[in-house]
């Protein structure tokens, strides 16, 4: 088994994987102040604090890998992706166990998931997130916004399992509001600016 990657390893995760049926179109690949609105997301993640960007596609995956081809960002195909963003979940975390086993790639300790909408979080925001979770390695790290735990979230490793295992039409939201779960919530109000029609982009 390979050795710890140090510092603290946290990997990023963006669900890209939905069809965007209330936008009306693929909105990963809309075009919002000259980006895409995928890569919006992506200028929010720095390589400099987590250790890979991981990006789960599902629905026109193969228009949104060509329109973001980088080598620096992993694809990960969800051919389940029609029945919920638990399976993207899954997906990533399936992907990531594969990779240590058969890869021989460095054990993360931590992952970081974002969805592809929240075009508005601030790299800032995700590094403070980042480092909070560093400080307390046994505790889930997670934004707060309309009175709820929610996305951009961190899982240390010890949750994994769980997160492999969430049902397939819901995403970790359940996990991040039970009252057993220890989570340190920070309060970050444009977590909750995600685009689910054209007129959320027209009110920016």
């Amino acid at each position: 088994m390979n050795a710890k990657k140090q510092p603290y390893s946290i990997a990023a995760v963006i669900l890209a994987a939905g069809q965007g049926s209330r936008f009306g179109s693929q909105k990963m690949l809309h075009l919002y102040n000259g980006k895409t609105l995928l890569e919006h997301s992506l200028a929010a993640i720095d390589r400099q604090v987590f250790s890979s960007i991981n990006i789960v596609c599902g629905s026109d995956a193969e228009q949104v890998i060509q329109q973001h081809q980088s080598v620096d960002y992993h694809f990960i195909i969800n051919k389940q992706w029609q029945s919920g963003m638990g399976t993207s979940i899954t997906a990533a975390m399936d992907y990531f166990e594969k990779n240590q086993l058969e890869k021989n790639q460095p054990i993360i300790d931590a992952v970081l998931i974002i969805l592809g909408d929240q075009i508005h979080i601030d790299p800032n925001a995700l590094n403070t997130m980042a480092a909070t979770a560093t400080e307390n390695p046994n505790k889930i790290v997670c934004a707060k916004y309309n009175n709820i735990n929610g996305a951009p979230a961190i899982f240390p490793e010890q949750y994994f399992n769980q997160l492999k295992k969430l049902p397939a039409n819901n995403g970790a939201k359940a996990l991040l509001n039970a009252p057993d779960t220890p989570c340190i919530s920070i309060e970050l109000l444009e977590a909750g600016l995600d685009i689910d029609y054209p007129e959320d982009l027209q009110a920016d």
